[in-house]
């Protein structure tokens, strides 16, 4: 059964993504988010997202002005 629902909220994720858009991921602390993100980015292509760790000095200034409009600055959209 555990597969089972493992599957189905993977593919339910999969369906959520859309291009250009922000896609925000709640869970308890150590609920698998990292490891559900990290599995789907491997099922797509690498120039077809952009990862930020906002635990990388260099990435967290770049996300230190949280509005929409340093967003669509910073991915050009």
């Amino acid at each position: 059964m555990e597969d089972y629902l493992k599957r189905a909220l993977f593919q339910d994720f999969g369906k959520k993504v859309l291009p250009n858009k922000v896609l925000i991921l709640l869970s308890a602390r150590r609920g698998g988010k990292t490891k559900l993100i990290k599995n789907y980015l491997q099922t797509i292509p690498d120039e077809s997202y952009l990862q930020l760790n906002g635990e990388d000095i260099i990435a967290a200034n770049l996300l230190k002005e949280r509005s929409v409009a340093n967003y669509k600055d910073y991915t050009q959209y």
